[in-house]
């Protein structure tokens, strides 16, 4: 008996713990502006602007937040303006936010899907410059699965429009990862940042990124077609910037630029694979 109750101890833990990692996911918190998603284990803010926030579990933070930044300009009278989704007043946005946000559960996922317009009245006079499809999956084991298409409705000028996913650096400090490239594998570690300056080690045709964390380990899967830049913002972020594929310079009319990664946060007792 004296060896039978430790077993049973260590399989009843065991057990537990599978269970509080497959909790349903439900709606934590929800506005008109945002939902968060999650179980007791993690949880993801998603806001009606099309911004993800606070991609967290067990009480750590991984992701502060993915949002796409641009900077389109007039032909015209070459005026350009810096339009950041997520950001407050419409003089600094994409355009028009929708009047709400609304998740669909469908199995044992979440579903959001978020339609904009992008414009601002400095360019153009206003008229739309694009269209934007966003869809968000979150997943209970951990996975969250995001889709950006863009249709390009007028002629105009934009920088490289860019999907920053901004690493918590207090999370990933010195930590190592592996950076699969297809033709080849790179290793090599997050270092502390105090300054805004390019981080070198993660550029180009990125396709995977894994990083050995305490709890398991975190996962960036990008599709391919986009490739990606990475720069320290100060102490607060390690950035990797998905560059939107067909969007550089002159845009033209109904051109479509699609976007899509997978992003899994370690989660204890979970069968972590991707999303379906």
């Amino acid at each position: 008996m004296t060896r039978i109750l430790p077993a049973l101890v260590a399989l009843l833990s065991i057990a537990c713990t599978v269970r509080a990692a497959e909790q349903p996911l439900r709606i934590l918190q929800s506005t008109d502006r945002a939902v968060t998603i999650g179980t007791d284990a993690f949880s993801v803010t998603v806001q009606s602007s099309g911004r993800i926030d606070a991609l967290q579990a067990g009480g750590i933070k991984y992701v502060s937040f993915v949002a796409l930044y641009t900077s389109p300009s007039d032909f015209e009278t070459g005026k350009g303006v810096r339009a950041v989704q997520g950001e407050t007043g419409e003089d600094r946005g994409i355009g028009p936010l929708p009047d709400s946000i609304t998740a669909e559960k469908r199995g044992d996922r979440y579903f959001i899907a978020i339609n904009r317009t992008a414009a601002r009245e400095e360019i153009c006079g206003g008229q739309p410059l694009y269209e934007l499809h966003q869809t968000v999956e979150i997943a209970p084991n951990g996975v969250l699965r995001a889709r950006y298409e863009f249709n390009w409705l007028r002629f105009c000028r934009i920088g490289r429009p860019t999907i920053y996913v901004a690493l918590a650096t207090a999370t990933f400090r010195d930590l190592t990862f592996w950076a699969d490239y297809t033709s080849h594998c790179q290793h090599g570690a997050f270092s502390e940042g105090k300054d805004y300056a390019p981080f070198t080690e993660l550029k180009g045709p990125l396709r995977t990124l894994r990083v050995d964390c305490p709890d398991g380990p975190f996962d960036l899967w990008i599709d391919a077609g986009s490739s990606v830049t990475s720069t320290r913002w100060g102490e607060q972020y390690s950035s990797i910037g998905l560059y939107v594929p067909k969007a550089s310079g002159t845009m033209y009319p109904r051109v479509t630029s699609i976007v899509q990664f997978v992003i899994r946060v370690p989660l204890s007792g979970s069968e972590q694979g991707g999303v379906e």
